[in-house]
């Protein structure tokens, strides 16, 4: 068998590797030190490493506390968002049965016992109506509808009638709905 010759030449013993000179002022500090001051300063690595890792620790419950609050933040964002949509959008579609409810009476295809039947099929189909009322151009109430037929007690008396009614010369939510629904010719829901 060949045996393997190695070429490169023998390390030199007296060639050793020299601190830098950090290095050399530290190992000379610590020489300087008596073993118990030494061993006051070695169970501050432990100490310092016990403390980094219980600050990640923290650190890293904060973080996943932000986070989860601003997903629960989100969250209710999101849900007010589409409960914010299905009211637009029951708003909408009760309006557009009360604009065509408005129209019969405008081209005078329906009486009062026919707005009486539809007012019922409206408000049956939406609990949030609990009254409807139909007035003339002359602010005359000729039919009125109540919605709330569990306990009468709940209905509207006299002077809450009354105060739904439109009344020229006063500054009401009725009385205003009224003048902007004559100035604009069309139905205003209120």
């Amino acid at each position: 068998m060949e045996k393997l010759v190695n070429l490169s030449p023998p390390p030199n013993p007296n060639l050793a590797v020299r601190p830098t000179l950090p290095q050399r002022l530290f190992g000379r500090w610590w020489r300087k030190q008596s073993p118990a001051r030494q061993d006051r300063f070695a169970t501050i690595g432990p100490l310092i490493s016990v403390l980094l890792f219980l600050a990640a620790i923290i650190s890293a419950f904060w973080y996943l506390r932000n986070e989860e609050l601003e997903r629960e933040i989100e969250s209710v964002k999101r849900d007010t968002e589409v409960a914010q949509q299905q009211v637009r959008l029951r708003l909408i579609v009760n309006q557009e049965q009360l604009v065509r409810i408005a129209r019969d009476i405008g081209t005078r295809s329906i009486d009062a016992d026919e707005f009486l039947a539809q007012a019922a099929v409206f408000s049956g189909e939406r609990p949030e109506i609990t009254h409807l009322i139909w007035v003339n151009g002359s602010r005359v109430l000729w039919a009125d509808y109540s919605g709330i037929t569990i306990r009468p007690e709940t209905g509207l008396t006299d002077a809450e009638m009354v105060a739904s009614v439109p009344s020229e010369g006063k500054t009401s939510e009725p009385e205003r709905a009224f003048v902007a629904a004559r100035e604009q010719r069309q139905a205003v829901y209120t």
